[in-house]
């Protein structure tokens, strides 16, 4: 049997179909994903956009699990949100980051 053969000389394919997620904002065309971040422990997607958030579970049946939306005002005053991180130690809290410096956090 031949060695596997790992890095830059690799050749990698995808295989079966790709996930889709349906938001209902970008359905509408309300504002465009500024980030994505994905939690494979937790099993949940964070969509994020400049005035609200999207929590999606990854599973097999992709579920919208919970969207927070801010007012206009909001948003003029702490600035687009720009990023998000998941905790990273299992627990399921979400900081986003908006362009004004305040951070939220969200408990999923």
């Amino acid at each position: 049997m031949a060695p596997r053969v790992c890095g830059p000389d690799a050749m990698h394919f995808a295989y079966a179909w790709p996930k889709v997620l349906a938001s209902g904002m970008q359905q509408r065309g309300d504002e465009p994903v500024v980030a994505l971040e994905l939690d494979a422990g937790l099993g949940c997607l964070a969509v994020v956009m400049a005035s609200s958030v999207e929590i999606w579970s990854t599973g097999q049946h992709r579920r919208l699990i919970g969207r927070h939306t801010r007012d206009p005002e909001a948003v003029a005053e702490d600035g687009a949100y720009l990023a998000a991180r998941w905790r990273g130690d299992g627990f399921a809290r979400l900081a986003v980051v908006a362009a004004g410096g305040r951070a939220r956090l969200f408990d999923v």
